[in-house]
């Protein structure tokens, strides 16, 4: 069964020179050209990059990747089941919360958050700490309830509403974090109300005509983020464009990474 999140305690690491801090990268960021600069202020080495596994799923609409499904934090999802993602080391540590909030700022600009804030309707950006005081954390969401659109005011009117979004839906001690690091942040974006299947992943960027939803499908398995659904999404996507001849060269040019011999189990 998923692990249920819990409170995190105790003290950080090395808190004379501040917190290390990991970013987890679960889709586009690792890759867009549009985030180079982004990436350019962590320590990022593509080629060498340790993975990790968290719970991700194929489960947002994005309307900028041609309506078609983006990936999102499953908390229910067994750990069985869990996709490969990464972290990524900030190049500075952060001496308190407040520069763990610059941190998270910039995170937000990189994703699309507007207005130097870090929570907009779709999408916040959270924390979850390796150990921290109580008092650490709830200073975390109280600043962080403070850098939220005006539409989210609107929608939650409690700040107290707010400041839950500051934390990701799970907990350390599930994760097989490296434990240098002592706390993480993360872009948690709302999913769909129903998570779709396999076949309503690929129906989607079949009859996208942009060819963004498949790019940032490919892009994401060429970069080694991946979902315990994708090889069934492979196999639909074939099933659909050998139906259509002009689309078909096109699809095989793409997933040549994605051969439907794929050792990967279907998923269930």
């Amino acid at each position: 069964m998923a692990k249920q999140h819990e409170k995190a305690e105790g003290l950080p690491n090395e808190p004379n020179v501040g917190w290390r801090v990991g970013i987890l990268i679960i889709g586009s960021l690792f890759w867009d050209t549009k985030r180079k600069k982004w990436r350019e202020q962590l320590r990022f080495d593509k080629e060498a990059q340790p993975s990790i596994k968290v719970p991700i799923r194929y489960g947002r609409i994005s309307k900028s990747r041609g309506n078609c499904y983006t990936m999102a934090f499953d908390p229910k999802l067994d750990d069985i089941k869990w996709g490969d993602a990464f972290v990524i080391e900030a190049k500075k540590r952060a001496a308190d919360v407040d520069s763990l909030l610059t941190e998270a700022v910039e995170l937000g600009e990189a994703e699309g958050i507007p207005d130097n804030m870090c929570i907009a309707r779709w999408c916040a950006i959270g924390a979850v700490w390796r150990r921290a005081e109580p008092q650490v954390v709830r200073e975390w969401r109280d600043k962080l309830a403070t850098k939220a659109t005006d539409a989210v005011r609107r929608k939650h009117p409690n700040r107290a509403d707010i400041a839950r979004l500051a934390d990701l839906p799970f907990n350390w001690s599930i994760l097989d974090a490296d434990e240098k690091f002592d706390v993480l942040l993360a872009a948690n974006c709302d999913p769909v109300a129903e998570w779709p299947s396999a076949a309503d992943i690929a129906h989607r960027m079949y009859a996208d005509t942009t060819r963004l939803g498949f790019e940032y499908f490919q892009k994401n398995r060429k970069a080694g983020i991946t979902t315990f659904q994708d090889a069934d999404i492979l196999r639909e996507l074939k099933a659909l464009f050998e139906k259509d001849h002009d689309r078909l060269k096109w699809i095989d040019d793409q997933v040549n990474c994605f051969d439907a011999t794929t050792r990967r189990s279907p998923s269930k």
